[in-house]
């Protein structure tokens, strides 16, 4: 019996998608392991994004434990904010303890796992990684063996200043790339874990997903199958990765969070703004516009590439939104007309609500013997 485990993370893959494709007999190796194995719906973070989620998926912690709720994490001392890593993670992942254990994994695009852990073992970077030039493997000179194998392996798919049939491309190439690579790494190496993650399947959702949907407000028939074939694709890639491994490995598939048309969303500092708890200097609500462009999760690497480095001029959708955002929050501007003297609470950057407590926010006033008394209050209003 294999004492090895294989991993494969699929970012959010939806049952509503897999079994209506299970069902026409298009996914046969995701049908055959859910048939042969057990499967279930897992409930996701709390904020059900990729950031916390696949912390999450690999520390076995909840956010308040490893404190990642979004892909912006806040500087303590006031209210910049910056771009998430792994460094940001408080808790182990499995593979730094494995690695204490004396045991070997090979990681693969986790999303969260840059700059790359160093391990008794192999990691390659997922999409938080800056920019192609930095050092995105673990151990350094993994870089140039992967890449002299698997020459086209791009970290991440650029998608800005592209058309749409290249967007589908590129992330269709990124797939095989990411696949022959991981292949190479688990025929070449002795290892216990191995993690595998593809991201290709929600940047199709996200961009795509009303392609397949005629009563969705943004429907666009241009591409009705691109969902669809990249879980065709996919499925085939979870074949290739179960055959590869030794008889008897453990095979896990984890998704971050599911799929779903999104119609709407909850003003949060509109409504702290109408209850009295963040207070206005002027009369135009200012902040309102500033904190709403950072709940556009489907840009998120653009969050990154925006934060780390001013390059990739030509993207636009989302992305020079989030770059307003952070550099707003560098310069105070995003919060430039709240009466701090009569806030006694405020929607933050990072998409959670602060009690402003004296001692503790740069311009605190609530004392802290209050301040969860405040806290309640919201929540139950």
């Amino acid at each position: 019996m294999s004492e090895r485990t294989l991993v494969i993370g699929l970012d959010g893959f939806t049952f509503s998608v897999v079994d209506r494709l299970v069902a026409d007999g298009r996914m046969p190796d995701i049908a055959r392991l859910m048939r042969e194995g057990v499967r279930a719906p897992l409930e996701s973070t709390v904020m059900p994004n990729s950031f916390p989620g696949w912390t999450s998926c690999t520390t076995g912690c909840n956010e308040g434990k490893h404190g990642i709720f979004m892909p912006l994490v806040r500087r303590a001392d006031n209210f910049s904010m910056k771009a998430m890593d792994a460094t940001d993670v408080r808790m182990k992942t499995v593979w730094e303890i494995l690695s204490d254990c004396g045991r070997r994994s090979v990681v693969v695009n986790d999303p969260c796992s840059y700059p790359p852990q160093r391990i008794d073992g192999w990691v390659v970077s997922g999409m938080t990684t800056p920019d192609p030039s930095v050092e995105w493997t673990q151990p350094e000179e993994l870089k140039a063996e992967l890449l002299a194998e698997v020459p086209d392996y791009v970290v991440d798919v650029n998608l800005f200043g592209q058309s749409r049939a290249d967007i589908l491309d590129g992330l269709v190439k990124s797939v095989d790339a990411r696949l022959r690579a991981a292949l190479w790494l688990l025929g070449s190496r002795e290892w216990d874990l191995a993690w595998i993650t593809f991201t290709e399947s929600d940047r199709v959702q996200h961009r795509f997903w009303a392609d397949q949907q005629p009563d969705h407000p943004l429907y666009n028939p241009e591409f009705p199958t691109a969902v669809d074939d990249m879980y065709v694709r996919l499925d085939a890639a979870v074949g290739d990765l179960v055959n590869a491994v030794p008889e008897g490995t453990r095979v896990f598939l984890v998704s971050d969070h599911g799929f779903a048309p999104f119609y709407c969303t909850f003003d949060v500092t509109g409504w702290l703004i109408e209850n009295g708890y963040t207070v206005q200097r002027a009369a135009k609500a200012g902040i309102k516009k500033a904190l709403a462009s950072v709940g556009i999760l489907d840009e998120a690497v653009a969050v990154y590439r925006r934060l780390r480095s001013a390059v990739e001029p030509e993207a636009r959708h989302g992305v020079d939104r989030m770059r307003d955002v952070e550099d707003e929050a560098a310069t105070g501007k995003t919060y430039i007309d709240v009466d701090w003297s009569r806030t006694t609470a405020y929607a933050t950057l990072d998409g959670g609500i602060r009690v402003n407590v004296r001692g503790r926010e740069p311009h605190g006033v609530v004392d802290a013997s209050d301040a969860e008394r405040i806290a309640t209050e919201i929540r139950d209003r």
